[in-house]
């Protein structure tokens, strides 16, 4: 771009016109100053024309608002480049209030992350970038508790019952059955029987022993004679051993792992 053009060569640097009446002259016009203007007006020309040729746009003598829609474009074009330069693609930002990214920085495309989620960071070769995964709560299981057993014993408290009586109650007399029909034997020294005028004399003559049996009519019965009685039973002081196992408790509800936390907006770029 050229210098800025000097002045005419008058005392205010201005251009004066003549006046025939009172003979003042009019300011005079050179070469030099004519051919600086010119050149100026070509250089101005040319740095318009440039600014066209940067969006690929052409002097149309039609329009009148070319270089205002150059500029525009070149603004953007530098936005935006801008923009790429902090936000590259696959960068993130968060907003602690509502703003689409779409919008701020138009011609760039951004997506939102996602809701209620919490942030973990991935592998570094980015083989797992955007994959989700966990819960705000769990339900335990079975299979997640510690190996592990319950076991008690006890002993009920000592008591003395005392001695306790039956109720009494009379069984009458009762009879025993007459099938009773037996004999026995029993063992007798050896004797020698002579008859003397009818008198049995008994001599054994030491002859030994021998066994004799008695007779088997025996059938008879006997009365047996219960009566009203009771018995004393004595209880004591003792106490009784007791084991099990307890009972199933708990409902198996889930329960909140969510950390402390504070929502924001996220977005990353896309494209």
């Amino acid at each position: 771009m050229k210098e800025i053009l000097s002045p005419v060569e008058t005392a205010d640097g201005l251009f004066h016109d003549g006046d025939p009446s009172t003979g003042a002259e009019g300011t005079v016009v050179h070469a030099k100053w004519l051919n600086a203007m010119q050149g100026a007006m070509i250089d101005t020309q040319m740095e318009h024309k440039n600014i066209l040729a940067e969006v690929g746009m052409k002097p149309d003598g039609s329009q009148s608002t070319q270089l205002l829609t150059a500029i525009k474009a070149i603004a953007a074009a530098s936005l935006s480049h801008a923009v790429s330069s902090v936000y590259p693609v696959g960068v993130v930002i968060w907003f602690a209030e509502n703003k689409d990214p779409n919008t701020l920085f138009p011609g760039t495309k951004w997506t939102y992350i996602g809701e209620n989620r919490t942030i973990r960071l991935a592998k570094k070769d980015g083989s797992d970038v955007m994959t989700t995964g966990g819960s705000d709560s769990v339900k335990l299981t079975v299979d997640y508790f510690p190996a592990h057993s319950h076991t008690f014993s006890a002993n009920t408290s000592s008591f003395d019952y005392g001695t306790k009586t039956t109720s009494t109650f009379d069984y009458g007399t009762k009879n025993t059955t007459t099938n009773g029909a037996h004999s026995h034997v029993y063992t007798r020294p050896k004797i020698n029987q002579e008859n003397y005028l009818g008198t049995v004399r008994v001599d054994d003559g030491g002859r030994g022993a021998e066994n004799v049996g008695t007779s088997t009519e025996g059938n008879h019965s006997h009365a047996v004679t219960i009566g009203a009685h009771s018995h004393r039973v004595g209880i004591g002081a003792h106490t009784h051993s007791v084991s099990g196992s307890t009972k199933n408790t708990g409902s198996g509800s889930a329960f909140s792992v969510a950390n402390p936390f504070i929502k924001l907006m996220g977005w990353y770029r896309s494209a």
